[in-house]
């Protein structure tokens, strides 16, 4: 098999960055499936909350972040801002551009779970980083990576617009940086 260049934890041969992908591939389909499902209603109880700070985020109002870390909701914000390509400067040019949560609450709460949804897979990718740079071999990375991708807690919690899945993405991260 040939090689491809690659980092120290990198993906030494061809069919292991097909793996890989595949196991990717099957990581965002299972996180996006039902992204949408009873909106625009929260299927969980702090969705209001994380969503009301993103727009908060969104807008530059003053939001209270003392009960959730505002990384989160400022990374659904700039999502938010990146899908309606506007920002609170915007809304001048007419209500079309109005940056308000109660004009399109679907989009907001669909925005953030998929913002949470891409993280969970960014979970997956970093977790076979993680097993590759602690010494595990392709089979083992590819294991871990395709338990994370089929984890049901980490499936279902990144069906959620809570920050669960950006802690777990950024503590793989730091664990990632610290093995290195």
């Amino acid at each position: 098999a040939s090689t491809l260049p690659h980092a120290r934890w990198g993906c030494g041969t061809i069919p292991s960055v097909i793996w890989l992908i595949g196991v990717v591939a099957l990581g965002v389909v299972l996180r996006v499936i039902g992204a949408g499902h009873g909106l625009p209603h929260p299927y969980h109880i702090d969705e209001n909350v994380i969503v009301w700070l993103a727009a908060a985020s969104a807008t530059g109002e003053p939001a209270p972040t003392f009960h959730y870390p505002p990384c989160f909701p400022n990374l659904i914000a700039l999502a938010a801002r990146a899908v309606f390509g506007l920002g609170s400067w915007m809304a001048d040019l007419g209500p079309l551009f109005a940056w308000r949560l109660d004009d399109h609450p679907l989009f907001y709460f669909l925005i953030a779970r998929l913002v949470s949804a891409l993280l969970g897979t960014v979970s997956i990718a970093l977790t076979w980083g993680l097993a590759r740079v602690c010494g595990a071999g392709m089979a083992e990375a590819a294991l871990a990576a395709g338990l994370m991708a089929v984890a049901p807690a980490a499936v279902s919690e990144s069906h959620f617009a809570m920050s669960d899945t950006a802690q777990a993405a950024m503590v793989a991260l730091g664990l990632w940086g610290l093995a290195k």
